[in-house]
């Protein structure tokens, strides 16, 4: 009979277990499930000899039996607070969600991405979260504390927020300065002869852009120059609010002689309409921006900006969460992470220190 007929199936190989990578390390199974959690009580050459024969073994972690155990999921949830073509259109936005991907990724634990650009959304999320079907939540964008975050923090869920919410002492989070470094970009306009210095706003509901524009005005106050409410033009951080905001900034002021712009996008727009209205960056007007994108350096003239460092961000949310899921910190800690005036071509000389 020939062997088609019989529909024969090849033996599958058989998973290494717990018991033969033991026997392998010639330790206890004990020990090969204490390194398999990443116990630090495991001398460093058992771990070793652990590691090794779970390499020649070709042992897997059983991932749902693990979670089960330590009574964890292996993910977490990442919340934008935003509607997403808003906040994915910022390049350091992307870039800081795909950072965090990668963050985790090499931790074996999943990311679940979740929109909430509306308070039943993030009520959803509220439940979703509570209900530990993740292990905790980074959460990015303008987060209102009156919506999501009372329930949570009472129920000690895993937390951590993206930007400086308005009440900093009840939740960990990261954030840059946004206030110390506008005023320095302020006093370096100032610096380079700028007097009539105009400001596009992001969104006034994300704490970033008020801080932002907060230094803005202490620089002017501190360099002695005007506080002209027809100085500051309202922008969403895309590029069309830009190109308006920018335009009554002319309007409002013909002699204006900078532009400082909340992130890179709108600053783009600025120098624009500039040069559509006969002006040029920056023998006329100066530009600077704010996220060093990739933008920044394509442009003519290159643009100054604040650069601030999307891969750390990432890294200093998922540390803070993972310290939390593992009981390390038990209580807020704030993270300030350090920016860079980087004055290129769109600015002219660099102002001294």
């Amino acid at each position: 009979m020939s062997t088609d007929t019989l529909n024969l199936k090849k033996p599958q190989p058989q998973r290494a277990t717990l018991y033969q990578v033991a026997e392998v390390a010639k330790v206890s199974k004990s020990t090969v499930s204490r390194v398999i959690n990443d116990d630090a009580s495991v001398a460093e050459e058992t771990r070793r000899r652990v590691l090794e024969a779970i390499a020649v073994t070709g042992y897997r972690v059983n991932q749902s039996a693990r979670a089960l155990a330590s009574r964890t999921t292996g993910a977490i949830a990442l919340a934008i607070y935003e509607d997403l073509a808003t906040y994915f259109s910022s390049e350091f936005s992307s870039s800081m969600v795909m950072a965090l991907q990668d963050f985790f990724f090499e931790k074996d634990i999943q990311v679940v991405l979740v929109p909430a650009p509306d308070q039943r959304r993030q009520l959803r999320i509220e439940q979703y979260v509570q209900q530990r079907h993740v292990d905790g939540a980074i959460l990015l964008g303008p987060v209102r504390e009156d919506i999501l975050l009372p329930d949570l923090l009472r129920d000690k869920v895993p937390l951590v927020i993206g930007g400086r919410p308005a009440r900093t002492e009840t939740v960990s989070f990261v954030d840059i300065d946004n206030s110390g470094v506008s005023e320095q970009v302020v006093a370096g306009l100032a610096k380079l002869g700028r007097k009539k210095i105009g400001f596009i706003t992001g969104r006034l509901d994300n704490p970033a852009a008020t801080d932002r524009l907060l230094g803005y005005r202490r620089g002017l106050s501190n360099a002695g120059l005007s506080q002209d409410d027809g100085l500051v033009g309202i922008g969403n951080w895309g590029f069309k609010s830009a190109v308006s905001a920018t335009e009554q900034l002319l309007a409002n002021h013909p002699d204006l002689d900078a532009v400082y712009a909340s992130n890179d996008l709108m600053a783009s727009a600025a120098i624009q309409v500039l040069k559509d209205s006969g002006r040029s960056t920056p023998r006329d007007v100066a530009v600077v921006g704010f996220d060093d994108t990739p933008l920044a350096s394509s442009l003519s003239p290159k643009l100054s900006s604040v650069r601030q460092d999307p891969e750390l961000y990432a890294r200093s949310l998922g540390s803070l969460l993972l310290a939390q899921i593992s009981n390390e910190q038990t209580t807020p800690q704030s993270t300030i992470l350090p920016t860079q005036i980087l004055w290129r071509d769109s600015s002219g000389t660099p102002p001294e220190n």
